[in-house]
């Protein structure tokens, strides 16, 4: 076991080093698609009353739904080279926006979504809504 840890290790170690940049782009893509999915339901689940949960859940599908097909399309569906539509040229890129930044673009389309399917449906029970006021409310600390 641990002679397949180090190999494993020396695996992951090849594939941060090479191609050059590869983990940088990683993390900023894993960046932007939390940014897409699960920053807008966070943040207004804690400071609205009135989003739901078929709001959020909505939402956070239409932002990472957003943000992976603009991903794919300029860098290919699942990385596979050659299967990307418009090509990884900044003359593609929607406003200039590279693939790995796109993420701010999917959570704005996701509180746009949370918050007009949150309009379209019934409100959430009043014990949920005094969850919401009592987790941004402090209590006292005497």
């Amino acid at each position: 076991s641990r002679l397949a840890m180090a190999a494993a290790v020396l695996g992951a170690g090849d594939l941060g080093l090479n191609p050059p940049g590869f983990a940088a782009g990683t993390v900023a893509l894993a960046f932007g698609l939390a940014a897409a999915s699960l920053f807008p339901a966070l943040l207004l689940g804690i400071f609205s009353k009135r989003v739901t949960r078929e709001g959020a859940v909505l939402g956070m599908l239409a932002g990472i739904g957003v943000t992976l097909a603009y991903v794919f399309q300029h860098k290919g569906i699942m990385f596979i080279p050659g299967t990307s539509f418009l090509g990884d040229l900044p003359p593609n890129w929607f406003l200039g926006i590279e693939p790995n930044a796109f993420g701010v673009v999917g959570a704005i389309v996701n509180f746009g979504a949370t918050l007009t399917v949150s309009r379209l449906t019934a409100p959430p029970p009043d014990s949920v809504q005094q969850l919401v006021e009592d987790i941004r409310v402090p209590v006292s600390s005497s």
